[in-house]
């Protein structure tokens, strides 16, 4: 399976549909929309602008020329004016501008003055005072105070089209010029903030199932901080597994291996045999010896379970009731019941609790008595259960000495043929401690005369 994800791993490349190309294309079209809207705004704001100017030009204007023209009108004469601006001449005042002209109106509509670029006929075909869009032409009408004269002064709209788009394309083209380099920035700085997730990626992806060493998070910010510890304690549990299997093969191997070989060879031996008692002798041996393989195959087992994955329940457990239980099964054997024993702090009168697995933490259990009376033959066996929520079982054998128990306290423990059931069951105990929390203390030797062996487990209690 780890083949399989890795060649995955593989197959997809870091840079298809990356986190870096999706934040700058999103940051991209969030800035390209801003500049459209902060564009539009822009425009319409100096449309307004523009237009606000223009007409208050025309009105200065207007107010300025309808006392000249007043004057002109005066003295020229009414019917003098009219002729004049009716033969195309160029008629006084004049007014400074390329793009502002007017016409002086009687009340009747007769243009009486006019710029010289000003058409002949009126601009506006009413002389309704105010603004009024008309023949292309923005058109301000103004009346005289005193005199029946009315103005008009009028630009052009495509002189105000002309100023509003030069005006948007000097003010639009630096920042059209800007946006490029913006987007480039925001590339530059997706991709630098993200590095650290990149680091990462690219740290898993080139890693395979040899190489489980945890991920360097010093340099990490706090959410990424955060998965890289996660993933670290992932590693962590994914090594002690890989360990678990190497170490169950090894000992699968190993314990098997010689109750397998002596159970063949005794059976070949049978058919050899003459004699009926060395028949019998012979298939007792074999007997005997695939016994002590089933055992060592029911140790693997529970050693497979103890230290595998499967979630255990959690339930109030009586460890008064539990021991109990257990030395119940030792004691249908007389022999063994002579030797083994229970002890009960304040004499069980009230019951000491832990949160745990009733039949795991019986397997573990079981696995320190056994050990016990295996290895102590002969010597009394003490099971004791504490009110601090602790259950040891004791021998007054011959007990360990330092380097041995040392080797007894490893995580893992490789052991010889000999002691095989006693390196087993340890293992399934050490299991079952580190599941629920427990703590597992071996001591020995246990008396002044420097023998005896104890094992404890140490439970949190309810």
């Amino acid at each position: 399976m780890s083949e399989i994800s890795n060649q995955a791993m593989k197959m997809t490349p870091l840079n298809a549909d990356s986190l870096v190309q999706r934040l700058s294309k999103i940051l991209t079209l969030w800035i390209c929309g801003l500049w459209l809207a902060v564009s539009t705004g822009v425009a319409w704001y100096i449309n307004v602008e523009i237009n606000e100017s223009l007409d208050s030009a025309l009105v200065e204007i207007a107010h300025r020329l309808i006392d000249l023209a007043e004057h002109e009108i005066r003295d020229l004469g009414t019917d003098a004016a009219s002729q004049r601006a009716a033969s195309n001449q160029i008629v006084e005042p004049k007014v400074e501008s390329d793009y502002l002209m007017y016409q002086v109106l009687a009340s009747n509509g007769v243009v009486l003055l006019r710029s010289a670029d000003a058409p002949i006929k009126a601009m506006k075909s009413s002389l309704a005072l105010g603004f009024e869009n008309a023949q292309d032409r923005r058109v301000y009408t103004l009346k005289h105070p005193t005199a029946a004269l009315f103005i008009h002064v009028a630009d052009p709209l495509s002189h105000r089209r002309e100023a509003r788009n030069e005006t948007l394309l000097w003010l639009l083209l630096p920042l059209l010029g800007i946006l490029p380099l913006l987007i480039l920035l925001v590339q530059r700085t997706v991709t630098l903030g993200l590095k650290p997730i990149r680091d990462i990626a690219t740290d898993i992806q080139s890693r395979s199932e040899r190489n489980l060493t945890p991920i360097d998070t010093q340099a990490l910010p706090l959410e990424l901080r955060v998965i890289a510890n996660s993933s670290n304690s992932l590693f962590k549990q994914l090594e002690t597994a890989l360990d678990t299997e190497r170490i169950l093969a090894a000992q699968a191997a190993h314990e098997l291996r010689t109750p397998l070989a002596t159970a063949r060879m005794q059976l070949a031996s049978v058919a050899d045999l003459s004699a009926q008692a060395e028949v019998r002798q012979g298939i007792d041996k074999a007997i005997e010896s695939l016994k002590r393989l089933s055992q060592r195959t029911e140790k693997l087992l529970q050693m497979s379970r103890a230290q595998g994955g499967r979630a255990l329940s959690q339930a109030d457990v009586n460890l008064n009731r539990l021991c109990v239980d257990v030395l119940q099964s030792f004691w249908v054997d007389e022999t063994v019941a002579k030797r083994l024993h229970l002890k009960l702090d304040n004499e069980g009168t009230y019951a000491v609790m832990v949160r745990g697995d009733k039949d795991t933490l019986a397997t573990a259990l079981r696995n320190l008595i056994e050990n016990a009376l295996r290895h102590a033959p002969c010597s009394t066996v003490w099971v004791e259960v504490q009110d601090s929520a602790s259950v040891s079982v004791t021998d007054d054998g011959n007990g360990v000495d330092a380097t041995t128990l040392a080797h007894l306290q490893m995580n893992n423990i490789q052991t010889s043929h000999s002691s095989a059931g006693f390196g087993l069951g340890l293992s399934i105990v050490k299991a079952v401690a580190e599941k629920h929390g427990a703590k597992l203390t071996l001591t020995s030797p246990t008396r002044d005369d420097k023998t005896g062996f104890s094992a404890c487990l140490s439970f949190n209690p309810v």
